[in-house]
């Protein structure tokens, strides 16, 4: 429980209050084994005490108790076991009530000349059951209400997102998802127009109409509450990816050894999306070059190969990358409990994962 501040308000008016009634039993119900004046300093001191009644609980109880051996100051044993069990660590509280009240209780009788010695014993437990049933609702409606506020403070949080991933969706419809519709409409016009650019014209129209299929697909995930993509790839999709990579004209080559192993869906789709990246840098790089892409399942996982040999001619000029292609997919397989490296391979390049296996169903190339 949170006890940064030293005092505050209530600390105060407990200790002002608490202080009084010591005063009080002194000049009402004696002394007890002590003189007068050491009976009045130590029904203000221990009063004085609750002032620390947050930061140091258990001391203040303690302290409080012993004093009960010499004059037994109700209000403050009261004050200070309630003060106990509500601020102190949840592994004290049983030892303080166990060890400290009990015992006071038995030993009072021998302490204190009185007749009614049996009686204040009796007195001593009725408060300190009081005072730690008390401590012990009062820190219950605490954690509860903390709990609550913590929930409303991440559905609200959750809402925030929600309204952010809403207006992202938004922007990308109006701006990415126009220029994609656009630039299908522009290779229509162009096969109509040009019959010998048809085959060119049509390929053009087949990629933006599967690009901008999945990016309609992003902005449903975008506008949706839950954090969970309304559609992952599956590696049974693998091979439209394959085939229409070589309609663009590249060179790839795939092997599989192994034994296919089922995979959850995320990790199937952080393979597909690993595979699709690693193609589209080829593309962009050495459009000539042979690739491989192997893929080999291993017990509890499958390992993700792609690498191409060295670029015999310069790539298109697709503009500046983003560079969150990889560190993307490296993040995305990480979070899964897998590995990524890329870099340089003998004269070409590779990009190597190891990626979990378990549960799904849909597993297949």
């Amino acid at each position: 429980m949170d006890r940064v501040r030293w005092t505050g308000r209530s600390d105060v008016l407990f200790a002002l209050a608490a202080a009084v009634l010591n005063l009080g039993v002194v000049a009402f119900s004696g002394p007890g084994v002590l003189p007068v004046p050491a009976a009045v300093v130590l029904a203000v001191a221990t009063g004085a005490l609750l002032l620390f009644r947050r930061r140091t609980p258990s001391l203040v109880f303690l302290v409080s108790a012993v004093s009960g051996l010499f004059v037994f100051f109700a209000a403050q044993y009261l004050l200070s076991l309630y003060s106990a069990m509500l601020y102190a660590p949840d592994r004290r509280r049983p030892v303080l009530v166990g060890a400290v009240t009990l015992p006071l209780a038995m030993v009072l009788p021998f302490l204190r000349d009185s007749p009614w010695a049996a009686e204040e014993s009796f007195y001593v437990l009725l408060v300190g059951v009081l005072g730690g049933t008390l401590g012990c609702l009062v820190r219950r409606l605490v954690a509860e209400r903390a709990a609550v506020q913590r929930e409303q403070a991440e559905r609200a949080a959750e809402e925030r997102r929600a309204e952010e991933r809403a207006e992202l969706a938004r922007e990308m419809h109006d701006s990415v998802a126009h220029q994609v519709t656009l630039m299908i409409m522009v290779a229509a016009g162009l096969e109509a127009a040009h019959p010998g650019a048809a085959p060119l014209a049509a390929r053009i129209r087949e990629e933006g109409g599967r690009a901008l299929t999945e990016l309609r697909t992003m902005i449903g995930v975008l506008q949706r509450h839950g954090p969970r993509p309304a559609a992952l790839r599956r590696l049974s999709e693998l091979s439209e990816l394959l085939c229409t990579a070589r309609r663009a004209g590249l060179d790839i080559t795939v092997t599989s050894s192994g034994r296919a192993a089922p995979m959850t869906d995320e990790a199937q789709h952080a393979a597909y999306r690993l595979v699709q990246e690693a193609l589209t840098n080829a593309a962009r790089h050495a459009p000539d070059a042979s690739i491989t892409v192997e893929l080999t399942y291993r017990p509890g996982g499958l390992d993700v190969e792609v690498r191409n040999g060295a670029p015999g001619r310069p790539g298109p000029d697709g503009g500046p990358g983003s560079g969150r292609g990889l560190s993307g997919a490296r993040e995305r397989i990480q979070a899964l409990g897998g590995t990524l490296e890329a870099g340089p391979y003998e004269d070409g390049f590779r990009i190597r994962a190891a990626l979990p296996t378990t549960g799904s169903d849909d597993y297949s190339e």
